[in-house]
């Protein structure tokens, strides 16, 4: 049920604004302005021998990039394995339509083999003919879709209308291998949106943002992703300042034509250790971002990240992280450490490591082509006595998130707001307050 905005007044000012015939009356909006919210539907079903759980690996990535964008994950069903069936999927957008409104926005993702005019679940499939008579159920003004799928290109005459962007993996007459969703989570992250020629640098990743960010990393398949963007404005899906914190320094890359780098100990019994200076812009520093590749079968030790102020000086905070935790083989980790607070524009530095003598399952991406003018990557053969440069890779692909401290919040309400437009309030208020004592 809808509930009037109920405002309070102090009598002070009641009886100012009933004092003063100068003033006109003023007429507040008492219908409360419905909160955008978001849905997800997630579906994919076991690959065939050669990519098993690929697909299931790309779907939880894109669940953790929209959970950790301050999405509700009970507003995400995930059908993966035996559930990706088409009537588990039927029913989530069944469920959805039960619940959304006109300004929320609801992001399908679809991730499996296709043919020429349709989708395989775990049990059949599902023709986009069909998925289009589901869809337009919903009553959310924003739709997107997202298909890695073979032949996935032949969806758009049937799914596109006003109101949805459609994301395809190729053309409609096309195969496509997997990591279409893989790429534009990276995008969604946070690169899409600040990313020089991509992005707007407005705080927030829209589909069109993230396709684009595609493109502008120069993957070269033999396949060719589409967009159909039916969608009058940017489609927003995810959300850099969800929190209280936001990205602060990055190179201006992805991990296409990267190299990566190892920590712990070699087979000639060299210990590594990896870094990557950088330069904040904020004074409180919470966590990092870090392509990390490993095996969880047998990288069954943990990785700590630390922050230092001197690569030979001890961590000013530091997070370990055990291999189960973290998406499996190459992808984005955060690491989220105690928040520490740090001197704008100095140096410091992340350092990465294992336990003296782990062997080397854990590597990190990066790339030599100097993105990042803000710092460098490091290397130490011996666990952290001396660095030197690597040759291969001139930067890590990196993220830091931090905030300003001390920076009080803007205050936003009907009454400050009409004080502020009418200084000549205040001296009233005074001598009212006056003669009442």
């Amino acid at each position: 049920m809808k509930r009037k905005r109920m405002a309070v007044y102090s009598v002070a000012t009641i009886f100012v604004l009933m004092t003063l015939p100068s003033i006109s009356a003023i007429e507040y909006n008492t219908t409360p302005k419905l909160k955008p919210r978001y849905w997800a539907i997630i579906i994919a079903p076991p690959g065939s021998a050669d990519v098993n759980d690929l697909f299931v690996k790309d779907a939880k990535y894109l669940q953790d990039t929209l959970i950790h964008s301050g999405w509700n994950k009970r507003h995400i069903k995930s059908l993966l394995y035996e559930d990706a069936t088409s009537s588990n999927f039927v029913n989530a957008i069944k469920w959805i339509a039960a619940n959304d409104a006109p300004s929320d926005t609801t992001l399908i993702c679809m991730i499996d083999h296709g043919f020429a005019g349709g989708f395989k679940t775990y049990s059949d499939c599902m023709l986009y003919s069909d998925l289009d008579a589901e869809l337009d159920k919903l009553d959310s003004g924003a739709i997107g879709i997202i298909i890695d799928a073979c032949y996935s290109g032949s969806a758009i005459p049937y799914l596109q209308q006003d109101g949805r962007v459609i994301i395809t993996a190729c053309r409609d007459d096309e195969t496509a291998g997997s990591g279409l969703v893989r790429i534009l989570c990276s995008g969604l992250i946070g690169f899409a949106d600040k990313k020089e020629g991509v992005g707007n640098n407005n705080g927030a990743v829209s589909l069109e943002e993230a396709f684009d960010f595609y493109f502008s990393e120069g993957y070269d398949f033999n396949w060719f992703p589409q967009i159909q963007d039916n969608y009058e404005d940017e489609l927003d899906v995810t959300f850099l300042d969800a929190g209280y914190d936001k990205i602060d320094q990055f190179p201006n890359f992805h991990c296409n034509g990267g190299h990566f780098v190892s920590v712990g100990m070699n087979s000639e019994c060299d210990d590594y250790q990896v870094s990557q200076s950088f330069r904040p812009t904020v004074n409180v520093l919470t966590k990092v971002l870090l392509m990390v590749d490993h095996y969880p079968q047998i990288a069954d030790f943990d990785v700590t990240v630390s922050i230092r102020k001197n690569l030979d000086g001890s961590d000013l905070t530091s997070v370990s992280v055990s291999a189960s935790k973290l998406y499996e083989y190459s992808g984005y980790h955060v690491f989220d450490f105690q928040d520490i607070k740090v001197i704008e524009n100095d140096t410091y530095y992340i350092v990465v490591r294992v336990l003296p003598g782990d062997p080397m399952h854990y590597s990190l991406a990066g790339r030599a082509d100097n993105s990042y003018e803000r710092g460098e990557h490091l290397i130490s053969s011996d666990y952290g006595q001396t660095w030197h440069i690597n040759q291969f890779i001139s930067d890590l692909f990196f993220a830091t998130y931090g905030y300003n401290s001390g920076k009080a919040k803007a205050i936003n309400t009907p009454i400050l707001n009409f004080l502020k437009n009418h200084p000549n309030i205040f001296p009233l208020l005074q001598k009212l307050v006056q003669q009442l004592q």
